[in-house]
């Protein structure tokens, strides 16, 4: 609904981890790609417990699309079924005999993953940002819905 509201032609795929700990979304337009991700990369924090990505990262990559594509000259995105996929086909669950993908925090073999103890060649110290560490951009997006004119808005008495 986030999407639609915007008339941006665009489309993808949503995810939220098993423990609510990050959820994102990666969406496209026929010129633009771009992913939405809120999280704790850390796993020490959870979102909410509801919380899904549906919620949280499909509103905020709407409202950034918006922004970015509204003025563009998007064309159609084609919706055609690839080659050789069952019009039933749904994803469904892993096939069998294949592993389930390992826990979070973890890679292929189940080793813990290392977080890195360099950047650029300096040491990361915890809670410390990196000194060459380029500053991010505050990128300010306001609602893709339609602002309602002043002159609908009632005005109230004192």
């Amino acid at each position: 609904a986030p999407i639609r509201a915007t008339k941006v032609l665009a489309a993808g795929k949503t995810g939220t981890s098993s423990r609510t700990s990050d959820v994102w979304f990666v969406g496209y337009t026929s010129r633009w790609m771009t992913t939405a991700w809120i999280g704790d990369d850390t796993y020490q924090r959870q979102l909410g417990f509801k919380d899904a990505s549906f919620m949280l990262s499909v509103p905020m990559w709407a409202r950034y699309m918006y922004e970015v594509a509204r003025d563009q000259p998007l064309k159609d995105i084609p919706w055609a079924v690839p080659p050789g996929v069952k019009a039933s086909d749904t994803g469904g669950p892993l096939k069998k005999g294949y592993p389930p993908p390992p826990p979070p925090g973890f890679d292929l073999d189940g080793k813990p993953i290392a977080l890195p103890t360099t950047f650029h060649g300096q040491p990361i110290q915890k809670g410390q940002a990196p000194t060459d560490l380029v500053r991010p951009k505050d990128v300010r997006v306001q609602s893709a819905a339609p602002e309602t004119p002043t002159s609908a808005v009632p005005k109230t008495s004192r």
